[in-house]
């Protein structure tokens, strides 16, 4: 989402939304080893926290 122009103030609300899991769950880092950060915490039974502040 580096770069993405919306349509709607609802596509953006939308797409926000569903970033968290995308990022946590298709994307693989490095520093963990080319896991996601899901399939670590699922590997060593970890829980998993996402977003907030």
């Amino acid at each position: 989402m580096n770069l993405h122009w919306f349509e709607s103030l609802a596509e953006a609300k939308r797409e926000i939304e569903v970033w968290p899991q995308d990022c946590n769950e298709a994307r693989p880092r490095m520093a963990l080893n080319d896991l996601s950060s899901g399939e670590l915490a699922r590997k060593y039974g970890l829980r998993q926290y996402v977003g907030g502040h």
